[in-house]
């Protein structure tokens, strides 16, 4: 059973991610600059890509989340296990609201190293214990089928890539969108889940999906209005996500999802879930072999 301390830290994780949502930045907010190790800079981009949130509201809400976790302790920030031991390299500007810095002001806590210490923090409770005791959400595709299942989709013809994420969107119960060109391997659907409007863009292309592409979908996301978005593909370039939310921010939540995530049902997939809970019952394999008789 676990302890009321860890039941209160459970508690106010969720909190958090309540309080993202409600934050906003103003041109009189405070801006500091930190500086991130690559590790850092990987877990926030994690942290980030499972909630679907913009990078300026997240840092503030692990800065209060570090404040939260030292005070529970009875210890400032800087003397917790979980504080960095090195500064990194790369530079990283951090607008702070109001709240945040009056928080920081009341105890006295320099912004950096609040932020630091959150993200590893939240890093470890939302991602890495979640990792630990993952259990699958339908039956295990088997792993003999795992690699021929995505080579299947991604050598095969445009037109069945197509019908593919045709085949996905009348599962998800959305309302298809005519396709852009038949040499196209996209496809998209919209519709309402949990009162939501919903843009599901489907690219199975072989290489990830870039600018461009993000430029090309966040046009169609303001279009149509979104609030949750979720995109599946092979995979995505580095600065696929920045430049999406950069053209349009308003959306409450973005979910990139690859063939990798829907094979071994990742931590990102099953926050999809909880956006579009029929992406439970998506049969690819299924729907493969309805497209190939």
């Amino acid at each position: 059973m676990p302890s009321k301390s860890q039941t209160s830290e459970d508690t106010y994780v969720n909190q958090v991610i309540t309080e993202v949502k409600q934050q906003t930045m103003t041109e009189q907010s405070p801006q500091i600059t930190i500086k991130l190790t690559e590790s850092q800079e990987n877990q926030l981009e994690t942290i980030c890509d499972v909630l679907g949130l913009a990078v300026g509201v997240m840092l503030n809400s692990v800065a209060k989340y570090a404040v939260f976790y030292a005070q529970s302790r009875g210890i400032p920030v800087n003397q917790l296990s979980e504080y960095p031991d090195n500064i990194g390299t790369h530079p990283l500007k951090v607008k702070l609201t109001a709240e945040t810095q009056s928080r920081l002001d009341s105890i006295e806590e320099e912004p950096s190293e609040s932020i630091l210490t959150g993200i590893h923090l939240l890093y470890e409770r939302l991602i890495a214990e979640n990792r630990a005791v993952e259990q699958p959400t339908r039956q295990a595709i088997s792993v003999d089928s795992k690699p021929s299942l995505i080579d299947t989709l991604v050598s095969s013809s445009p037109q069945t890539k197509r019908e593919f994420g045709q085949h996905c969107i009348a599962c998800l119960g959305l309302e298809a969108e005519k396709a852009s060109s038949k040499n196209s391997s996209s496809v998209s659907g919209i519709g309402l889940t949990h009162g939501k409007k919903t843009f599901f863009y489907s690219n199975l292309r072989k290489s990830n999906l870039d600018s461009q592409i993000a430029n090309v979908l966040s046009k169609n996301f303001k279009q149509h209005e979104a609030e949750i978005g979720i995109v599946f593909a092979v995979g995505y370039t580095k600065n696929f996500k920045s430049s999406l939310i950069k053209k349009h921010d308003a959306l409450e939540k973005i979910h990139l999802l690859t063939l990798d995530d829907y094979v071994n049902e990742t931590f990102v997939f099953k926050e999809a879930l909880k956006d579009l809970p029929l992406l439970g019952h998506l049969d690819i394999e299924n729907g493969l072999d309805t497209l190939n008789n």
